[in-house]
């Protein structure tokens, strides 16, 4: 007997899928501000791997690569932020 298939919609244009990057945004900037950057970094890519790009995700991972001295990272990552959102 085979596994049964499950028909969904798309995780990006679901509540759920806004309710999670909130959830996983929250957490990568509770792990941030403890210092342990590279468990909020692996939050902040799995995110941004799974949806379109978000302009609080890049921007959270921006203010990551200052603390970790990338400075032209985050940069890079800012004017992302800003072409994403001008208004951020």
């Amino acid at each position: 007997m085979s596994a049964p298939q499950l028909h969904a919609e798309p995780l990006a244009d679901t509540q759920a899928a806004v309710l999670l990057r909130h959830v996983v945004l929250s957490q990568a900037a509770h792990l941030a501000r403890a210092g342990s950057y590279a468990a909020a970094e692996e939050l902040l890519s799995g995110a941004l791997a799974t949806g379109r790009p978000d302009a609080r995700v890049l921007d959270l991972l921006a203010r990551i690569r200052v603390q970790q001295g990338a400075l032209l990272d985050a940069e890079s990552l800012w004017r992302k932020v800003l072409q994403l959102d001008p208004n951020h």
